[in-house]
């Protein structure tokens, strides 16, 4: 009985350190809004209102929709689905995912007598005149 246990306790001391590195490399995810972000670390509070640290540097992929940006693009307010690694209490972000921006409409100008003059900058109605305005945008 000796012998089991003594055996069983020597294979627990080295099998504890595979154990340990096992999770090693364990990717987690966070999903939330940043609230701060510079060259070195991004702040994001998560859905359950826990502000998030993550270390960001050479090795973090920015991605916005499927788009890998150079640097970061992320702005406060903005939500973001993060990817990372822990390492003691260090959270290092592998990758940070952006929603794909809406594209800005051109804004368009019209004669507010002619409403066949219609511009994509502002200037003078070539019929009458007056300064072009810009279009109301219509509801749906």
């Amino acid at each position: 009985m000796r012998k089991l246990h003594s055996a069983a306790l020597i294979a627990a001391v080295f099998l504890a350190p595979s154990w340990a590195l096992a999770h090693a490399g364990h990717q987690h995810s966070l999903q939330g809004m940043v609230t701060s972000v510079d060259a070195r670390r991004l702040v994001v509070k998560s859905a359950e209102a826990q502000s998030v640290e993550l270390a960001v540097g050479a090795k973090t992929v920015w991605l916005r929709g499927a788009t890998v940006l150079p640097k970061c693009d992320a702005q406060p307010g903005e939500r973001v689905v993060v990817e990372f690694e822990e390492s003691g209490t260090a959270k290092n972000a592998t990758r940070v995912m952006l929603p794909v921006k809406a594209a800005k409409a051109a804004a368009l100008y019209v004669c507010p007598m002619h409403s066949e003059v219609v511009s994509d900058k502002p200037g003078q109605c070539p019929k009458c005149g007056m300064a072009l305005v810009p279009k109301a945008r219509q509801l749906p």
